[in-house]
């Protein structure tokens, strides 16, 4: 399966699992997430230290802008977003916390280690609902909110419930259908996968993963040909070579059918 390599790597198309993370802070390996930092910090060469440890006691915006800004160019990306929080917390607007919450969330989403991302977890809900609470009509916000839930949480009913309001108040909002015709692939719920994907192929005609996702769906109810055409479609709106491949392999493999 070569779709969350070749287009988005948030939700997968293996069986979804419901229920809530257990808090792992019962563990004996438990760190807080000042740890965390202060173990990156000590990794830090002195004078680059030096230069943050200046940045972060003089706490004004510009600084702690500075302090991202040299985190980030040293590919730090958990002290980068220790700091734009510190940065976030002086210049409090709704964009701020909303791109706060999703430096959080990608960490986590990438991190190996169990606590720490269990903690960043809780950091990227707390930063989206400080987003929310500025901006309650705010789509973007709710729908990365229902993804936490969904990939973080691993409470599946809530996201979808709140990818639902995101629906009800905006009946084209393409993150969120197609969030939730991803959950209805993971579910095997194809009926709703094929009316959501042809949905957003409609609403945007020249986005290759709609295409690819909606031949997916195609090929598992049966409709091989169709798939094809599909997949064809798909393949003319990619310009990478190893994409267009694997198109062509799994095109190969339905027409044997």
């Amino acid at each position: 399966m070569i779709a969350g390599i070749l287009f988005w790597k948030g939700y997968k198309t293996n069986n979804a699992v419901v229920g809530s993370k257990e808090n792992p802070s019962s563990t004996a390996n438990f760190k807080s997430f000042d740890e965390y930092i202060s173990i990156q910090k000590t990794e830090l060469k002195p004078d680059v230290l030096n230069v943050l440890t200046k940045y972060e006691k003089t706490n004004t915006s510009a600084t702690l802008k500075q302090a991202v800004q040299l985190s980030d160019s040293l590919n730090l990306p958990l002290l980068a977003s220790y700091y734009f929080e510190k940065y976030t917390e002086l210049e409090s607007t709704k964009q701020n916390w909303y791109v706060l919450g999703t430096k959080w969330y990608n960490l986590a989403m990438s991190s190996s280690d169990s606590i720490l991302s269990y903690q960043l977890a809780g950091k990227a809900k707390s930063s989206l609902n400080k987003a929310l609470q500025l901006d309650p009509t705010n789509l973007d916000v709710k729908n990365a909110l229902a993804a936490c839930y969904i990939e973080l949480d691993k409470d599946v009913m809530k996201g979808v419930g709140m990818l639902r309001e995101v629906i009800k108040e905006d009946s084209n909002n393409y993150q969120a259908i197609f969030s939730l015709g991803m959950l209805s692939i993971q579910s095997n719920q194809l009926d709703k996968a094929l009316v959501r994907f042809e949905k957003l192929v409609s609403l945007q005609p020249f986005n290759p993963q709609y295409y690819f996702y909606l031949a997916e769906v195609q090929a598992k109810m049966g409709n091989a040909q169709q798939a094809i055409k599909t997949y064809e479609k798909c393949k003319t709106l990619v310009s990478d070579k190893e994409t267009r491949t694997e198109i062509d392999n799994i095109i190969q493999k339905l027409n044997q059918l």
